[in-house]
């Protein structure tokens, strides 16, 4: 029963050194009279301590288990989920979704520019890139919205009870989060199918994409190189150029 106080305590209400000894003695104060059990046994003093002392040890150990199991699942540059946090998230909310009959919508991120920072600015600064990605996404979601980076550039959302009508009008307010932010980012999202939920995350994903195929287009066509060249042909064409 301690274990499963300390464990249910520790991911209800973090791992705080405050919040532990918290645990400790509410866990003491539900066995008052354990001492004078112990004495009628004629258990010893020291019996009784070291068996306060197992406790706490159990329950140290309780809290240490919940504490790496998050860090095994959250991203350490961002601190949102990693790729085996979010599969682990997935399932629960794919059972969730069946066992209740609630929506669910899949949105698939990547960034834009990220190499070109990394390659004319540095990796701090496309490191920094990545965590305004990461925190532009916790705070345009719920907190029961599932954010992850499962990738160098690649993130994805997990839009809880949220059907695909609804998750566009999200979109929307997400697309001018990151814009307002000098973000570049290319996303696509699906309305899980709780029948066939790898065809619904390859629906979204191709819609990334499609959408980052077209951002790349659209700035290969504006490149100030490509306006230049066009000016040359132009000119030995014989037609004076716009501009």
């Amino acid at each position: 029963m301690t274990d499963e106080v300390g464990v249910k305590e520790t991911q209800d209400q973090g791992l705080t050194p405050e919040k532990i000894g918290y645990i400790r003695s509410s866990i003491k104060s539900q066995f008052p009279s354990v001492e004078g059990v112990f004495k009628k046994s004629g258990i010893s003093k020291e019996e009784i301590e070291g068996s306060e002392k197992l406790r706490e040890l159990r329950l140290h150990a309780a809290v240490e288990k919940v504490r790496e199991q998050r860090e095994s699942d959250v991203d350490r540059l961002t601190q949102v989920y990693n790729l085996t946090g979010y599969q682990k998230r997935l399932n629960e909310e794919l059972e969730r979704s069946k066992r209740y009959g609630h929506n669910m919508t899949v949105v698939v991120a990547d960034l834009n520019n990220l190499k070109r920072i990394n390659d004319t600015q540095g990796h701090a600064e496309g490191d920094e890139y990545i965590q305004q990605a990461a925190r532009l996404f916790t705070e345009v979601t719920r907190p029961s919205d599932i954010v992850a980076r499962c990738g160098g550039d690649e993130y994805r959302v997990i839009l809880t009870e949220t059907n695909e009508e609804q998750a566009n009008v999200w979109l929307e307010r997400a697309r001018k989060q990151f814009q307002d932010s000098n973000v570049s980012i290319s996303m696509g999202l699906a309305e899980v199918d709780l029948n066939n939920a790898e065809e619904s995350l390859k629906l979204a994903d191709q819609r990334m994409y499609d959408e980052k195929e077209s951002y790349k287009k659209s700035h290969r066509e504006n490149h100030p190189i490509k306006k230049f060249i066009g000016k040359i042909f132009k000119i030995a064409k014989g037609n004076k150029p716009n501009g």
